[in-house]
């Protein structure tokens, strides 16, 4: 029971760092797309065009982050409850992973969603 109540509370705090780090990344990548819309950067050619082509599919990057830390942040919920910990340790881990395309929480909220979802499915 103790590792679970520890558990949580890593998934609780993985979540917590994955989804703000998300929110940080969005809004630091919109910025800057909005800033190379109204020409306030001093880039080159090639650095315009592909700022300019790439900008929705990398303001996606976040969005998969904050998905992956929402899912961490219920596997945190479902766990402490003791409800299929098996099952959430292990989506809890693959979310960890998942959470890498958006910055993965600055890399500690995916080392965590890591550890959590280990000391989850040890007995």
């Amino acid at each position: 029971m103790e590792k679970q109540k520890w558990s949580s509370i890593l998934f609780l705090i993985s979540g917590i760092l994955i989804v703000a780090n998300a929110g940080f990344l969005y809004y630091v990548l919109s910025a800057a797309e909005s800033s190379v819309q109204s020409h306030h950067l001093a880039l080159n050619a090639t650095e315009v065009a592909l700022l300019k082509n790439a900008g929705p599919a990398i303001l996606a990057l976040p969005i998969v982050g904050i998905f992956s830390g929402i899912v961490l942040l219920l596997a945190a919920y479902m766990v402490s409850k003791g409800k299929n910990v098996k099952m959430w340790a292990y989506l809890g881990i693959i979310f960890s992973l998942i959470s890498i395309a958006g910055n993965g929480g600055f890399i500690f909220g995916f080392l965590i969603g890591i550890a959590a979802g280990v000391l989850a499915l040890t007995k």
